[in-house]
């Protein structure tokens, strides 16, 4: 389960972190969606807009291919389940080589990490030529 101690979430099994969101999910629909369709983690977020709090991300595909991308965020030691438009890739806090599966890092911390140099890089562009 995931355990909220003094603040600190510490989810660090996969399986158990999946499950906790499909219960407090904000629809039926996504619930069933993450029991039954492919789901991928994604990892942790220093900041998931238009919160301005840190949490976690999940994608869910369902058999019927909607996809729907599921915040968890930590808001005065509660946690709020929500579903989100886009990923915030700007604000992944996971890393590569920790030795161990760790939610922080989601399911593929090097896709993610490409993913946020990406976004950070296009901004960067934008600033510089607007």
């Amino acid at each position: 389960m995931i355990n909220c101690k003094n603040g600190n979430i510490d989810p660090r099994i996969r399986s158990d972190f999946i499950l906790w969101v499909a219960e407090h999910a904000p629809r039926p629909s996504v619930s069933r969606s993450i029991l039954a369709g492919d789901v991928e983690v994604l990892g942790g977020y220093i900041q998931i807009p238009p919160s301005t709090n840190p949490g976690w991300i999940i994608r869910t595909i369902s058999r019927h291919g909607k996809e729907y991308i599921v915040a968890v965020t930590l808001r005065e030691r509660v946690l709020h389940v929500w579903l989100i438009k886009e990923i915030p890739w700007e604000h992944y806090n996971g890393k590569l080589n920790r030795g161990i599966y760790c939610i922080y890092d989601g399911d593929k911390p090097k896709k993610y990490l490409l993913e946020k140099v990406r976004k950070n890089h296009g901004k960067h562009r934008s600033i510089q030529t607007g």
